[in-house]
């Protein structure tokens, strides 16, 4: 099974860090989304095996996404990642309380990634 992985974030640089990692993990089908409304359009025609959601973006922030994610009946139980440089324990208990499964500090790295998305259950390459 390949699994399929969307990526949101506005910085560039973040979306292609995470792109390389995921495609080095095995997960060859990952879609980018510069920001939060392009991600829900996606949201509405798409699967997605696991969601990789900045925090930190112009106008609906990542929190905000997540929480639209899980009213919508398609990805309610969706696995969700959030990617951020925000590491205060009220910040990680907000996004815990809407609805993350994961979340992992700013910059990515392949290890975090590999562990994160492994106790999720989404196949990796070792």
């Amino acid at each position: 099974m390949i699994a399929r992985a969307l990526v949101v974030d506005d910085d560039p640089l973040i979306s292609k860090a995470l792109t390389f990692l995921l495609k080095d993990l095995g997960i060859s089908d990952v879609t980018v989304a510069e920001d939060a409304s392009t991600a829900l359009r996606l949201l509405l025609l798409n699967t997605y095996d696991v969601l990789l959601v900045d925090w930190m973006m112009p106008g609906l922030n990542g929190l905000d996404l997540v929480k639209r994610v899980r009213m919508m009946l398609l990805h309610d139980d969706t696995p969700i990642v959030m990617v951020t440089s925000l590491n205060e324990s009220e910040s990680v208990r907000e996004a815990v309380q809407a609805g993350i499964n994961g979340y992992i500090l700013k910059p990515p790295t392949r290890p975090k990634l590999q562990n994160t998305l492994q106790k999720l259950g989404i196949p990796v390459s070792a």
